[in-house]
């Protein structure tokens, strides 16, 4: 009996929907068209009510496709977030299937850096909502505005230390919903909230695609079909401006933008119109970060630079090589962007050891190298002058022999 409870609360919302969607498959149940019922979604309910479990306290924000409230949810005693879908769009079956698209994909991804939902449902008077935490604190987007403006508080909050460490989170959720098949497609500033304990949530799936032989491709069958580019202009890479066929790397991209504007504090990009700014992205006209930050690091540079290239094929291949290589520019190592020699390598992890070697500088380490491979020959030579000819040759030809190796071993340590 119990079993037969669960199967009923399942498939309620779905019930009250399909005077919409038509006959739906959910799992291995076809819900028919025509079986929701008065009660669960006509006209003749409290306007203004969810559901009794829940009550609207006020409003947070507006999107194309909906809004979203404050939650008082009455039986567990806490605050949530509401997303409704508009009422005019109600009875638009595309947009529907979008929405619930979205409430699904989310609730699939289970990660401490994704925004939990916790409830699909349907009002009396027939709006579609779904719940979701509601997070207690800003948007990168607001962070980012306040650093610019140089805000005390938020700028000794919020060091560039700070905002690469919160970096790597998005960079673990985005990695995350990549497993799982999951390409986010509209990732930037305004779509990721910082919570008060500095937690980092990744908000707002609604463009969200599914990748071939993804986990979730059961819940794709529910997306509609889409016509030309979506997202948001200034974090969307040449190829979804274009229509092509997207992967992993789409997302690397856009990771690459949001880690520019966290250094930068502005965009790469700027136009006075959205074709203006796909022109820019297309050309990869974007201003160098060097430019716009001379004291950033070369390192840090070269990974932004990587993450954001035109071609996909010299970007990163996922988030998770561009999050290990932000740990090695934040650890003092060299990222694999980079490309620099054994000496810098080697320089770079020897400072992070002991920070009084950064006053070192890079043409100083350049002089003792290559000091240290004359002293070195000079040596040589005057061993040479005192052993036979033979032996000399089997010393050059076992000396060549072994550089390769003691090359490898060295470019290992530096990576360190």
């Amino acid at each position: 009996m119990a079993a037969d409870s669960d199967a009923i609360g399942a498939l309620s919302t779905m019930c009250a929907l399909s005077d919409v969607l038509g006959d739906t498959v959910i799992g291995d149940a076809t819900v028919p068209a025509g079986a929701a019922t008065n009660e669960v979604a006509g006209d003749d309910a409290a306007d203004d009510d969810m559901v009794e479990r829940y009550e609207v306290r006020c409003a947070l924000g507006e999107g194309g496709m909906g809004h979203i409230d404050l939650l008082w949810d009455s039986d567990l005693r806490r605050d949530l977030a509401v997303k409704r879908l508009r009422k005019e769009l109600r009875s638009d079956q595309t947009l529907l299937r979008q929405f619930l698209w979205e409430a699904r994909v989310t609730a699939s991804l289970d990660h401490p850096n994704v925004v939990p939902v916790h409830d699909l449902g349907v009002t009396p008077r027939g709006d579609v909502f779904f719940t979701m935490k509601y997070v207690r604190g800003k948007s990168l987007a607001e962070v980012i505005d306040r650093l610019r403006a140089h805000d005390a508080d938020t700028e000794a909050a919020m060091s560039l230390a700070r905002r690469l460490r919160l970096f790597l989170q998005l960079c673990q959720a985005v990695a995350f919903a990549h497993s799982r098949g999951v390409l986010h497609r509209d990732l930037k500033p305004a779509n990721i909230m910082l919570g008060s304990h500095g937690e980092l949530l990744l908000m707002d799936w609604g463009l969200a695609m599914s990748l071939p032989d993804s986990e979730l491709a059961d819940l794709a069958g529910e997306l509609p079909e889409r016509s030309g580019p979506s997202g948001t202009p200034l974090y969307m890479p040449p190829e979804q401006i274009d229509g092509a066929e997207l992967d992993q790397r789409a997302d690397v991209y856009s990771l690459g933008v949001i880690l520019y504007e966290l250094v930068a504090l502005q965009p790469p990009f700027s136009g006075k119109s959205v074709g203006d700014i796909w022109h820019q992205v297309q050309a990869g006209e974007g201003k160098p970060l060097a430019e716009v930050v001379p004291q950033v690091s070369p390192s840090l540079a070269a990974v932004v630079a990587n993450a954001m290239a035109s071609d996909r094929e010299q970007r990163y291949a996922t988030a998770t090589e561009l999050l290990e290589d932000v740990e090695r520019v934040i650890d003092g190592r060299t990222p694999l962007a980079e490309d620099v020699s054994l000496a810098r390598k080697v320089a770079r992890y020897a400072v992070h050891q002991d920070p009084r070697l950064a006053s070192v500088r890079p043409y100083e380490i350049d002089l003792m190298y290559g000091g240290g491979l004359i002293a070195g020959a000079g040596i040589g030579g005057l061993v040479a002058s005192h052993i036979a000819g033979w032996e000399v040759a089997m010393l050059v030809v076992g000396a060549l022999m072994g550089m390769p190796f003691l090359i490898r071993w060295l470019r290992t340590l530096g990576e360190r």
